[in-house]
């Protein structure tokens, strides 16, 4: 998993390359939390190891209603964002200054799951859509259970207290 700080804080970079080798291809599952205060404060995802690669996407923005760009949506993927390749490069770049009253759930910034598929394409020509989507949620579920096996369930507040 990759993330951004909870919030983001004016004027975060944020620069990562992740390679799978063997891979054929990779599937990017978002947090439902992502957000940034404006669309142009945006995660930018290239297939190959720098900003000279092909960009796959542009993300930012955010549902609450805080910003004032041009278009006021949240345009942070639902569904897994396929990426061609075993490399996937990552660029966020928080451009503007907070503004008073954007509460932290507005400026979440982003996270990712990075899961891997070693065939050419997810499935063929002839699956049915649900089909392919029901992969990909699987894939990115299992994902993140390993996460959980790894690191543990999060501490609840009695714990933590």
């Amino acid at each position: 998993m990759l993330e951004s700080a909870h919030p983001v804080h004016d004027n975060y970079k944020f620069h990562k390359t992740t390679q799978v080798r063997g891979a054929k291809q990779l599937f990017l599952k978002f947090d439902d939390r992502c957000s940034s205060q404006y669309d142009y404060d945006k995660l930018i995802v290239y297939a190959g190891p720098n900003s000279q690669s092909p960009k796959v996407g542009e993300y930012g923005g955010n549902t609450a209603g805080f910003g004032n760009s041009a278009s006021p949506q949240c345009v942070w993927p639902k569904h897994p964002v396929r990426v061609p390749g075993d490399t996937v490069t990552l660029y966020f770049e928080v451009k503007s200054g907070r503004e008073n009253g954007t509460p932290d759930h507005a400026m979440w910034g982003f996270a990712v799951t990075i899961g891997s598929s070693d065939e050419a394409e997810p499935a063929s020509e002839l699956a049915p859509p649900f089909l392919i989507d029901l992969e990909l949620s699987v894939c990115c579920w299992e994902c993140e259970l390993l996460e959980v096996f790894y690191r543990g369930p999060s501490a609840t507040a009695t714990e933590l207290a």
